[in-house]
């Protein structure tokens, strides 16, 4: 005999437990971010002279701790019996809340080592991410022969990739005349670095927990990829963590559109991978462009920004319309449509590289070398100094 209990959708009582059960899920999402946050706050008042190791893992003991609560809550809705429907959302919570921990555990073992960070991220974290999300899809009832197509982890087809080449040239239009790229090894570096970001992220938000949900409610592809974002947004405060970078903050303003998009390319071409091409040279490219060491972004780094993130939103939207109103009726071969999608991503990056030579600084750029001296050298006396020359002479006697 089942004891489970069934109600009927229409019932008041259904009503009233789908009010509630979503009440519950946005507690714990609410939860799961401003622990995040006072866990940052917390750290962030303790004396400079704690060693960096014990700050990093008394983040990483307080998160865990304050965690503990909203992720069993999570597993007791996985575990739910007659509440199989909330299944999928409490593995994806599982999910997020073990990548979040792991994910502020890398930067507290490489340190200032950025090398080592990107090799942890792009070893360990990947692996990990794959390992996770293929064992919560199995737990959550997916057969193994559908774990790859449900995953997202199929090769994507020859136009999803063209789209994405295309879509990365329009998006950054504006980022080629901002300013220009440094030397040929520092570009290489940062996008190496933000690679190791992005995978492992998309890995398992777009791959795993989208998978984990609308596999489970094939008929509301739209509410699951609303849910997988908002769990998405909930885990974006732990990159605060865990050295209280409270600059990491403004990826709540970036982040969205570009997952939403990223998901939306999940959905048109059935694999991440678009999403994370694009994802992975929208947060490059940015920082290709920028000079680190400037506080504040000139005028026209902020236009970019504003066009990279408002054209993701219209793309995301007019390709949500097409897919559902074009895409039944669509006349073109798979052949045709490649070549189409191919030729189009080409014109869009001869306009992007055009833009470069013409307006730009093409070619890279290296802008100097940093001298590190054993002491700090004492030229307070070149403010007494009005000769121009002079001064300079002194300045130089006082570092040679």
């Amino acid at each position: 005999m089942n004891d489970s209990p069934t109600f009927d959708p229409s019932s008041p009582k259904r009503f009233r437990l789908t009010c509630s059960l979503l009440a519950v899920g946005c507690l714990l999402l609410c939860w799961v971010s401003l622990a995040s946050l006072l866990v940052a706050g917390l750290v962030g008042q303790l004396p400079l002279s704690v060693p960096p190791v014990l700050n990093h893992l008394l983040a990483l003991a307080l998160l865990v701790g304050l965690w503990a609560l909203p992720l069993a809550g999570s597993l007791w809705l996985a575990r739910r019996p007659g509440w199989a429907g909330l299944r999928p959302f409490g593995l994806a919570m599982i999910l997020a809340g073990g990548y979040g921990l792991a994910a502020i555990t890398v930067p507290a073992i490489a340190g200032d080592n950025d090398t080592l960070e990107a090799v942890l991220r792009l070893g360990g974290l990947t692996l990990l991410a794959l390992a996770a999300g293929r064992w919560m899809l199995s737990a959550s009832g997916v057969p193994g022969p559908l774990l790859a197509g449900v995953f997202g982890l199929g090769a994507p087809p020859l136009a999803g990739l063209a789209l994405a080449g295309g879509l990365v040239a329009l998006l950054t239009l504006g980022w080629p005349l901002t300013g220009s790229l440094g030397d040929s090894r520092a570009s290489l570096g940062l996008l190496v670095q933000t690679l190791a970001v992005v995978l492992p992220k998309e890995i398992v938000f777009r791959g795993a927990i989208l998978g984990l949900l609308t596999h489970r409610h094939p008929r509301r592809t739209t509410l699951a990829a609303v849910v997988s974002l908002l769990i998405y947004l909930a885990f974006i405060p732990i990159q605060v963590l865990p050295s209280g970078n409270w600059d990491a903050l403004v990826w709540l303003l970036a982040l969205p559109p570009l997952a939403l998009l990223a998901t939306e390319l999940r959905a048109l071409t059935g694999s991440l991978w678009a999403g994370v091409v694009v994802c992975w040279f929208l947060r490059a490219v940015p920082q290709l462009f920028t000079d680190p060491r400037d506080e504040l972004l000139e005028p026209t780094q902020w236009l970019a920004w504003g066009w990279t993130l408002l054209a993701a939103v219209v793309i995301t939207v007019v390709s949500w319309t097409a897919r559902r109103v074009i895409a039944p009726r669509w006349p073109l071969s798979r052949v045709a449509t490649s070549a189409l999608t191919v030729s189009l991503a080409l014109l869009i990056w001869a306009g992007w590289s055009g833009a470069w030579l013409v307006a730009g600084k093409p070619g890279f750029h290296n802008d100097g070398f940093i001298i590190l001296m054993k002491e700090q050298a004492d030229l307070s006396g070149a403010a007494q100094i009005d000769d121009p020359v002079a001064r300079r002479a002194f300045v130089y006697q006082a570092l040679v």
